[in-house]
């Protein structure tokens, strides 16, 4: 037996339904089709979270490629090398900078 998609599920129910003269057939089919078009449905285009991943990633993408490391980079490492850690911070504008102290500047979640 070949694998089957949820459409072809449905769609092979309602002819056993149409065949099987079910007697509440109408209502069936009606709401079997409803749930072809629910999984006929693509979604179009990135929310909006993977839009602001999108930016980060290909900025990391940059500092992993940018190196010449044969066993590539630790997480750490990456932070480490990329230039505009703060400035990519800044445009998500979904932390906020807090100084603390001399040299120690931290980001937490923006209010």
């Amino acid at each position: 037996m070949e694998k089957m998609t949820i459409k072809e599920m449905f769609e092979r129910v309602i002819e056993i339904v149409k065949e099987a003269g079910v007697e509440d057939e109408a209502i069936l089919v009606e709401k079997l089709e409803r749930e072809i078009e629910k999984v006929s449905k693509k979604r179009t285009g990135l929310t909006k979270k993977q839009k602001e991943n999108e930016v980060l990633a290909e900025k990391v993408f940059e500092v992993i490629a940018a190196t010449d490391k044969e066993n590539g980079m630790t997480i750490a490492e990456i932070f480490k090398e990329m230039q505009n850690v703060e400035g990519i911070l800044k445009d998500t504008q979904r932390v906020t900078r807090v100084e603390n102290g001399k040299d120690n500047v931290t980001f937490k979640v923006a209010e």
